[in-house]
């Protein structure tokens, strides 16, 4: 697999029934893939089946539209590390600015 790894902080916010928020950050860690030539084939190859072709053809086709449409308007579209066969958020596409790679810290 050709890939980066690239880190992100996410920024959460937690509220709690009769407690202040509590507002902290947390380190993620993603790899952008890049043995792909097709947001089609990134689907294809790294989505979870039971979260994807699984769920039907009609939710399949509905899935891969979103993320051709985010490809589209953003220049990436991503796999979050719940629905990632691999276990962690995956990136195809361009890096999005907010991120950086492991040669950038």
């Amino acid at each position: 697999m050709s890939c980066t790894v690239v880190y992100s902080i996410r920024r959460h916010v937690h509220r709690r029934a009769g407690a202040d928020s509590d507002m902290h950050e947390e380190e993620m860690m993603s790899i952008h893939i890049k043995d792909v030539n097709s947001v089609e084939e990134f689907i294809d190859k790294y989505y979870k089946h039971s979260r994807y072709k699984g769920r039907g053809e009609d939710y399949a086709k509905s899935l891969l539209k979103s993320h051709e449409e985010d490809y589209k308007e953003y220049g990436y579209t991503l796999i979050s590390r719940h629905e990632s066969n691999l276990g962690v958020a995956l990136y195809f596409g361009a890096i999005p600015d907010w991120a950086q790679t492991v040669d950038q810290l």
